[in-house]
């Protein structure tokens, strides 16, 4: 069995005929009992209520998983145009400050949402701290935009339930319709040579697009620019529209009936995963493990670990290494860090890995976070200094929680509402800071 998860980004506050097209999927979605995901951004639940359309706002307020979609989405400054200068905690404030205001307009006008996704490739680590202050602790993103890699399960990142999932439907996908339907069918008919049995993948889809010739953002706010004044897509022609919208409902007959996938909204699938916990290691399961995942994402019996949790267990056994089993806790990222260039350390004298590791569980119990540094080293070389000592490796730990980070060129720098200068490495650098906490999910029985 694979997963599947549909998306409705619902973010066209400029143009009334979205609301149809709106509509249009939501009959479908019914008549077919597909579950989805619909994700709202604030202007637009406010553009629904002043046009008239409570209906719609009736309909979505009884849909499990509402989700919010940004308070303004393509407005600039876009949110990581603005995130990006700032130093982290204050970003981390000013993303709940401004994305507050769309969050009580979707709770005013329907429901506290429960998801965050990202407008377009406004992708920001800010809001891995910022979600749970305004009630969501899920951020539905997928690999087309997410700063980490595709990944067909989701993980934790820090706190939050995260996902990056693959997107398996030509893009953009309700734009082309009628006329990539058998591709977009196709794909999905194969979905099993792309996702592992087991696997989750997600499609996203538009209601705009079924009525528009071009995205409503692209006409207004393209190129970092934002137009004298403000106007609807252009639309398709009646007959187009039609043509569309029927392709459309064929793809969901054909997704409802095909076999071996289940299809669930994100919240269904968010509350099959077991909640984070601390719990117990033992020293025996250590050497294994570090050897198969490295220091990164772990998965054990009893549990899962993050790399800030592998630091924890490792300075805990130098530092007591009478003890054959120790409770690790949820342990943050460092503060400040960044990757840093090995040396040969301070640490070969006697006595001073053991006290370093002290230094270490002494910053985890009072902050929960590691140290940037310790004895005067980076955190990372005094790990794998740790796991040398300790596992008598032979070999170096690789630091494998920087391989679920895009490389800056293959992030979504392009999306076309950014200026085509934007190259916001801030938010890249600090997602390879928050990466030390991303753990795999452990699935309840």
């Amino acid at each position: 069995m694979r997963y599947g998860l549909i998306r409705l980004d619902i973010e066209d506050f400029l143009t009334p005929e979205s609301d149809d097209g709106l509509q249009a999927m939501l009959d479908q979605l019914d008549r077919h009992r597909l579950p989805a995901s619909y994700g709202v951004v604030g202007e637009k639940a406010t553009a629904l209520a002043h046009r008239g359309r409570h209906e719609l706002l009736d309909r979505l307020r009884q849909k499990p998983a509402l989700g919010f979609h940004s308070t303004s989405h393509s407005r600039h400054p876009t949110l990581a145009e603005e995130l990006e200068p700032l130093p982290y905690p204050a970003g981390v404030d000013r993303f709940v400050e401004r994305e507050s205001v769309g969050v009580g307009a979707v709770a005013d006008l329907m429901k506290a949402p429960i998801y965050f996704t990202q407008p377009g490739g406004n992708w920001v680590p800010q809001a891995t701290q910022g979600l749970p202050r305004m009630g969501m602790e899920l951020y539905f993103s997928e690999s087309w935009n997410s700063y980490l890699v595709e990944l067909t399960e989701p993980v934790w990142l820090d706190q939050v339930l995260h996902f990056s999932l693959p997107v398996p439907t030509p893009a953009p996908f309700l734009l082309g319709l009628p006329n990539n339907l058998d591709e977009a069918i196709s794909r999905l008919r194969n979905i099993g040579e792309t996702v592992p049995e087991g696997g989750t993948f997600t499609i996203m889809t538009h209601p705009t697009e079924l009525v528009a010739t071009k995205f409503w953002d692209a006409v207004n706010f393209a190129q970092g620019k934002t137009v004298q004044r403000l106007r609807p897509a252009p639309l398709r022609s009646r007959g187009d529209r039609e043509r569309a919208i029927y392709a459309l409902d064929q793809y969901f007959l054909t997704a409802a009936e095909l076999p071996g996938i289940e299809w669930l909204d994100v919240v269904t699938l968010a509350n099959r995963v077991e909640p984070r916990r601390p719990f117990a290691v033992r020293r025996d399961q250590l050497d294994g493990a570090l050897r198969r995942f490295g220091l990164g994402p772990t998965r054990l019996s009893d549990g899962t670990l993050s790399a800030s949790q592998w630091v924890y267990l490792l300075a805990y056994f130098i530092a007591h290494p009478k003890t054959h089993e120790v409770v690790v806790p949820l342990v943050d990222a460092p503060k400040d860090w960044t990757e840093a260039d090995f040396g040969p350390g301070p640490l070969n004298r006697p006595g001073a890995l053991t006290a370093a590791a002290e230094e270490v569980l002494a910053r985890v119990d009072a902050d929960r976070e590691l140290p940037a540094r310790v004895a005067g080293m980076a955190i990372e070389h005094f790990a794998i200094l740790a796991a040398h000592r300790l596992l008598a490796l032979d070999e170096v730990t690789p630091l494998t929680f920087l391989s679920y980070v895009k490389p800056p060129e293959e992030l979504h720098w392009d999306w076309p509402i950014f200026a085509p200068d934007f190259r916001p490495y801030r938010l890249w650098q600090e997602t390879r800071r928050l990466a030390w906490t991303i753990a795999p999910v452990q699935w309840k029985a």
